[in-house]
């Protein structure tokens, strides 16, 4: 399954702290702001750039030394589903409705 971020969400870092915002007109179905740890708001940022998994996976094969591939896959798919779960993801072959302020 492939994904996308949901388009309104901000990634913002306070001090040393990944946090995912959603704008008020997402209330009635999101949490308004969720913590996330610094890999994941790589994995973030990367879908928000319209990357594949496989794109993504040789991000984290090229900037860590001697990363375990079985590991990446699961990292990136937990996170997916977990994002997926709470909203916070779209899945790109869904029809996405327009939320009005």
């Amino acid at each position: 399954m492939n994904y996308r971020t949901r388009e309104g969400i901000i990634l913002t870092r306070i001090c040393d702290m990944y946090i995912l915002v959603a704008p008020s007109r997402f209330r009635h179905f999101l949490k308004r702001a969720v913590h996330i740890n610094e890999t994941a708001a790589e994995i973030w940022q990367l879908l928000k750039d319209r990357k594949t998994n496989n794109q993504i996976k040789e991000y984290f094969l090229s900037a860590y030394e001697n990363p375990d591939e079985m590991d990446i896959d699961d990292m990136i798919r937990s996170f997916e589903e977990s994002m997926y779960e709470k909203g916070y993801l779209i899945n790109e072959n869904e029809e996405c409705s327009v939320i009005a302020d």
